[in-house]
């Protein structure tokens, strides 16, 4: 199964963490693999799910789990489920490990507070902006469908506020609705895997936005548990020692 991105390809990443002037800039035709994506997450979201609806595999959504019982006996507001295996992709809520108990660890505490903008349609900038702003920081980049996306991130209350050098992207946009606070933090679970069930992407750790492994730990572990489901106990222990060599890396790093 393939999915194609859709979103802009992205030219490289203009940084002014410390202030730097002139800015610091790194051009993607720099790496081997070229420029990344900036992708449109819900578009790509939604690009998935047809993929695996197109698979003949059944997708049920919107679905909430209300209880987990022994035996995998899974309460969902669409009924009752029975399975053998329970993967948790359940993003940052982890709602299948809260439901066993298992404790999240907290790290590097931060919230993101995010806006989506309208602009022009003549504007070609594909670079991704990261610039600091005092103790905390903030991004901006162009997304599908003539939007930009912008966020200020840090550990306390934060207010919507730019530097010069987002400012100066986003002076023809404007800004639609009102900013939305997300969690941002770093986090790990205590346990990732166990007896007939394990949790990855967000759901078994999350790292500093701007680290920039998101998406590509999510990708990563989702073709990775292909190859989990059922697996010994032994080899469910090295996928955890996996990730929590990888989150220390990133957090250390």
């Amino acid at each position: 199964m393939t999915v194609e991105p859709e979103g802009i390809e992205c030219a490289g990443i203009v940084s002014a963490l410390r202030g730097e002037e002139p800015p610091w800039h790194w051009d993607s035709i720099n790496h081997p693999l070229g420029g990344g994506w900036l992708l449109d997450r819900p578009g790509f979201g939604e690009r998935l799910r047809q993929a695996v609806r197109g698979s003949g595999l059944q997708l049920l959504e919107p679905a909430r789990l209300l209880n987990l019982e022994p035996g995998w006996r899974l309460q969902l507001d669409r009924g009752e489920l029975r399975c053998d295996f329970v993967v948790d992709a359940s993003g940052r809520r982890g709602v299948v490990a809260r439901r066993l108990g298992i404790t999240r660890h907290r790290y590097c505490r931060q919230r993101a507070l995010v806006g989506w903008l309208s602009g022009p349609a003549g504007d070609e900038d594909a670079t991704l902006c990261v610039e600091g702003l005092g103790r905390d920081w903030g991004y901006t980049c162009r997304v599908a469908k003539g939007r930009r996306v912008a966020a200020v991130l840090g550990p306390a209350e934060l207010e919507w506020r730019t530097g010069s050098l987002i400012r100066s992207r986003l002076k023809d946009y404007t800004l639609q609705g009102k900013p939305q606070i997300l969690p941002a933090d770093s986090t790990l679970l205590e346990e990732v895997s166990g007896p007939g069930w394990l949790a990855l992407g967000d759901a078994a750790a999350t790292s500093n936005p701007l680290a920039g492994h998101g998406l590509f730990n999510a990708l990563q572990a989702g073709l990775a548990a292909a190859h989990l489901v059922g697996a010994t106990a032994e080899v469910l222990r090295d996928y955890q020692e996996e990730v929590r060599d990888r989150f220390h890396r990133l957090l250390i790093g």
